[in-house]
């Protein structure tokens, strides 16, 4: 219990973070009841159910489901609510027992006062241990609705119908968007949703009813102020969003500046276009920096609403309080001053939680609109088992489309009178122009598409698929051939050479273990295209689909193709072969010709040329190719295909594959943060601050602190009048020094804030000019190993972390740190002997905040590197769903997608529980203090140092220390988010920092004189670690004289025109 209570389960993970850095298999196991596949399958169920009703409601699944425990949660926040208010009742009771003129005074002893303080101690400790439990709770339920929404979304995009993606706009994108953002709404609002069901309501009606009791009509002024400010506060809000947008818009085109420089950076480098291109990127950012500077502006207004709220409410209630002719005590002061305190926040996250609940409601219709969406289903065409056919039956048809009419969307058909038969182990080809429907056919046949009349029906069995747009997952070469299937060597190599893929994975780094980037960018399109073919052959489906294959290959590969895989491999199983090379299919026994939305003709191609049929011999090949294809041939005689097959074996062995683990990818791996960020970042980032905006930020901060403190010494000083006139002319004087304490106060912070802001801008404006210049001068090495999404990853994310996020972690945390300082110093100052008890609190909370730092800023970065998998395969997926549907390997994805989601939650959960660790321990280090502070003077009063004045000082260090406890734990959260924050400049200034190409050597003005080029020797290699490309290359163009420049594949022919344009620095000549 006690574990549970205080979280002491996590130790030795902390221990171990301390240690050393924290990996995947320090997370604990989640508990059966938290997986994915439980939770997903049991939302499902339940959503299932609940859609067969007539208005089906998501919001009531989620209640049903998980309902009972948020309420339990609920119920454990009870008890801290209440006791929020045992700290203005025992603050007044201990101002009672200190002021030697109140009555209770004279009765007490010392007994009471340690009482007192023991009172406070419990309270704010059973505070804290019912918050972090609620907290745990919560967090616990939102984390099962975030995983089942996934769950849910994920199974529902894969079998989403065409007709729901065109009239529903399911487009990827907004499906990626609704995973992304409309399902970690949900985790946002979840935790907190009790602050607008009933905490904040509760909060603010009791603190009113306590403010009555206290003050009476004088309640209603502070509320009344209330009220005035929140409006102000929503519209500021409101504001912020607005510009936020138009932040976002200037960002959109900015990245996109950027994202056009990057990749047209090889021609703008040909051409000499660098500083027209970032002149053009600065134009934009810009206007970005005009915006982002009114978004700090706004920023700084709404932060002095919250940081003087309480001034200008205790103003209002004091100031009619008086002038009712109600005399201002000490029991009266302090503990209004803790109430209003307590009022504050839930008044001030009221208008947020109201935005936040309507994004909430937006999102969840959303998703609820999206689940409603229609799915295919195999209604369709119908499968017809062997038993059915008769498994001998040398005539039994693998397809059979009879009189069938195909539609996209209802009513707008696309095929008509579509009949086909194919026997099993037949060849059947389609051919027709560009946009007759061969596609859309073929997607009839496998089921995603609508059939208005008529009917198909094919053989039940596996389906070996090859879409006219390839799909590769980002994985190994060899992973997208097996699929899941388990390796068989002598298939899969036979495979990879019908697929005339063998020269490919000599050429590249790692053979088939070479790692596919995403969307295949490291593969050529024919290459892609023969991976996806391999991935069929290797299924052994009993049909195969194939959508044009061969459409971007060469003619000598498509040949190959043709000959060892299409009427090869695939010789006897059933085949529907969609092309344009008409003059690869004279093999084929039957082919279709569409057009018009209709069979134009079929037959063999004997019976369709004596028909007339146009078949579009447009792609007659060229005598060159013929001739270089005829060499091919020659030479490819001389291996038989058993030849070739074993030396491939023998070249991908497992030994040279573990040799080239690690050369697998051209790219340079991207470099990854560990420990602490370095000093020197902190340095480069304030320098770019500037030290006149850093001297304005301190000293505003400091007086604006200052103007705090003295605020509340203003009103005890106030308060230890001893005055007994009803209405004390000497109350205008005080409230008039009020006012301008409590102006100071809002004056300097936003004074700080706005400095901070624009400090910032000029920060991360410098940065970016820098990485700009320092990215744009790079030689084209660096573009040719760095992914352009890491490049623009630095131009995005990490600028707009620079821009925005880094600075508001460092206000905040500037703002805790100053929060603390404040009261702590009030504290020494007035009673010096609390130090004692003060400094060694404090060594404990760094000790404890050090502990926790190691590990908090692992877990972290291991929870960020989990979120991506995540959105990454579900991307893939999407665009893969049509493969997946046709393979059969929808439920294998969704087990990988749930894998992915118990990997992030894995790290969620420690991540999440650790915060409560961390959390009660720091508030019980601020509830040490405010024991120090209070024990410190129950001892004065003992030892006979109190008088009324000094009550009051002694009123306000106690009342000014409850306030320490949240601003201890937020100080430490702002900590290690600017702490991560700053890891985006980090990352910036190593892009600010490239080496950068060869000074530009310009040459005279008249240059060229006569247009005479000249190698004289020339050696060049791309890289110091590659072989060289150019090996001692001479030769002389005279000038006006036209030079063809030819040679095989890898000839040179490009890296000679790289040399010549110095896109790469010669290594020699």
């Amino acid at each position: 219990i006690f574990d549970t209570l205080t979280f002491s389960y996590l130790n030795e993970l902390l221990e171990r973070g301390y240690q050393r850095p924290v990996q995947m298999d320090d997370m604990p196991r989640l508990p059966e009841e938290d997986l994915a596949n439980f939770v997903g399958s049991r939302l499902h169920q339940a959503w299932e159910q609940e859609s067969k009703k007539a208005v089906p409601s998501l919001f009531r699944v989620l209640l049903d489901e998980y309902g009972r425990e948020f309420f339990i949660g609920n119920l454990l926040k009870v008890p801290q609510d209440v006791l929020i208010f045992a700290g203005p009742y025992l603050l007044q009771r201990l101002v009672e027992y200190l002021d030697p003129l109140s009555p209770m005074a004279q009765e007490s002893t010392w007994f009471t006062g340690i009482s007192i303080v023991i009172a406070i101690f419990f309270s704010q400790l059973v505070q804290s241990l019912f918050l972090h439990q609620y907290f745990n709770r919560v967090f616990h339920v939102a984390m099962r609705v975030r995983t089942g929404l996934m769950c849910l979304v994920y199974r529902k995009a894969i079998g989403l119908s065409h007709v729901a993606k065109l009239e529903e706009d399911c487009s990827t994108g907004s499906i990626v968007n609704m995973m992304q953002v409309d399902v970690q709404r949900m985790l946002d609002f979840i935790p907190y949703a009790s602050n607008l069901l009933w905490s904040s309501p509760f909060q603010i009606c009791f603190c009113i009813f306590l403010l009555w009791s206290k003050v009476g009509v004088a309640a209603l002024a502070g509320l009344g102020t209330m009220l005035v400010i929140m409006p102000i506060n929503l519209w500021s809000m409101k504001e912020l969003e607005k510009v936020q947008k138009r932040n976002m818009k200037h960002k959109d085109e900015r990245v996109r500046a950027v994202s056009e420089l990057l990749s047209g950076i090889r021609v703008l480098k040909l051409f000499a276009w660098e500083g027209p291109a970032s002149d053009k990127v600065r134009e934009v950012r810009a206007e970005e920096v005009s915006a982002l500077r009114r978004f700090g502006v706004l920023g700084a207004l709404q932060g002095v609403l919250w940081s003087s709220t309480t001034a200008f409410v205790a103003l209002a209630v004091f100031g009619t309080y008086t002038g009712l002719g109600n005399r201002l005590s000490l029991d009266v002061a302090f503990p209004v001053l803790s109430l209003i305190i307590i009022l504050q926040f839930p008044l001030t996250v009221l208008p947020w939680m109201c935005m936040s609940a309507v994004s909430f409601s937006i999102s969840l219709k959303r998703i609820s609109k999206f689940l409603k969406a229609q799915s295919l289903h195999d209604a369709r065409r119908k499968l017809r088992s062997e038993e059915e056919d008769g498994s001998s039956d040398p005539d039994r048809l693998s397809l059979q489309v009879n009189n069938a009419t195909m539609e996209w969307l209802p009513d707008r058909e696309v095929l008509r009178d579509i009949s086909i038969r194919l026997r099993d182990g037949a060849l059947l080809a389609i051919v027709g122009p560009v946009g007759c429907g061969k596609s859309t056919l073929l997607s009839a046949i496998l089921g995603e598409l609508g059939i208005k009349s008529g009917s198909i029906s094919i053989l039940d069995g596996s389906i070996g698929y090859v879409p006219q747009q390839p799909w590769v997952i980002n994985a190994p070469l060899r992973d997208n051939v097996l699929m899941g299937k388990e390796f068989d060597e002598d298939l899969y190599y036979s495979v990879i050479s019908a697929a005339a893929l063998e020269q490919d994975l000599n050429v590249l780094p790692a053979g088939d273990e070479t790692e596919i980037g995403e969307r295949g960018i490291n593969l050529s399109g024919g290459q892609k295209q023969r991976v996806c073919l391999a991935r069929a052959l290797y299924a052994c489906p009993s049909l195969f689909v194939l959508d044009d294959p061969l459409s971007a290959v060469d003619s000598h590969v498509a040949q190959h193709i043709f000959d060892n895989c299409i009427v090869g491999l695939m010789a006897k199983r059933s085949r529907i072969l969609v092309t344009h090379r008409v003059d690869l299919i004279r093999a084929a026994p039957y082919i279709i010709a569409l057009g018009q939305g209709r069979i134009l003709a079929q037959g063999t191609y004997e019976q369709l040329v004596a028909q007339g049929v146009d078949l579009g011999l447009e792609a007659e090949i060229k005598e060159e190719e013929e001739e270089e294809e005829k060499e091919e041939k020659e030479e490819a005689k001389k291996k038989s295909a058993e030849e070739r097959v074993q030396a491939l074996k023998a070249g991908s062995s497992s030994q040279n594959l573990k040799e080239g683990k690690g050369k697998g990818s051209l790219m340079e791996e991207e470099e990854r943060a560990s420990g602490v960020v370095k000093a020197e970042t902190y340095k480069i980032y304030l320098r770019s601050i500037g030290v006149d905006m850093l001297a304005l930020i301190v000293c505003s901060g400091v007086v604006g602190e200052l103007a705090h403190v003295l605020t509340g010494w203003w009103i005890s000083h106030w308060a230890s009048q001893e005055s007994e006139v009803p209405v004390d002319p000497e109350n205008t004087f005080y409230l008039l020094v009020y006012i301008l304490f409590a102006l100071s106060q809002a004056g300097t912070i936003f004074i700080r804030d706005v400095f901070l802001a624009l400090g910032g801008l000029r920060a991360s404006t410098r940065l970016h000019n820098a990485m700009l210049a320092s990215v744009i001068r790079a030689p084209m090495q660096f573009f040719d190993t760095t992914p352009l999404g890491r490049i623009l990853n630095r131009f995005s994310k990490d600028q707009d972390t620079a821009d925005g996020a880094l600075p508001k972690s460092i206000d905040e945390l500037y703002s805790c740190f100053l929060a603390v300082l404040g009261p702590l110093c009030l504290m020494v100052s007035v009673t010096p002997w609390a130090i004692l008890g003060v400094l060694p609190v404090i060594y404990v909370y760094i000790s404890i905040f050090n502990f926790f730092r190691r590990t908090s800023r692992e877990i972290k970065r291991l929870e960020a590197n989990t979120r991506s998998p995540i959105y990454a395969h579900f991307t893939e997926s999407l665009n893969g769903s049509h493969c997946l549907r046709a393979f059969q390997l929808v439920s294998s994805f969704e087990r990988q997608s749930e894998e992915r989601i118990d990997h992030l939650n894995r790290v969620f959960w420690p991540m999440v529980s650790c915060n409560r660790w961390l959390g009660l321990r720091l508030e019980l280090c601020g509830n040490m203090l405010i024991s120090c502070s209070a024990l410190a003077a129950v001892v004065a009063r003992v030892l006979g140092l109190v008088d009324h004045t000094y009550a009051s000082l002694l009123g306000l260090s106690v009342t000014y220390a409850l306030g320490i406890t949240n601003e201890l734990g937020w100080m430490v959260r702002q900590t290690t988010e600017a702490e991560a924050n700053m890891n985006s400049v980090e990352r910036v200034e190593r892009y600010a920092c490239l080496e950068p190409e060869a000074d530009l050597n310009a040459p005279e003005d008249a240059w060229p004189a006569n247009g005479e080029v000249v190698f004289e020797n020339v050696y060049m290699r791309y890289r110091p670690t590659t072989p060289l490309v150019l090996k001692g290359l001479s030769m002389k163009i005279s000038p006006g004289q036209r030079v063809g420049i030819c040679g095989r594949t890898g000839a040179g022919k490009s890296s000679l025109i790289s040399a010549l344009f110095r896109l790469v620095e010669l290594s020699g000549g």
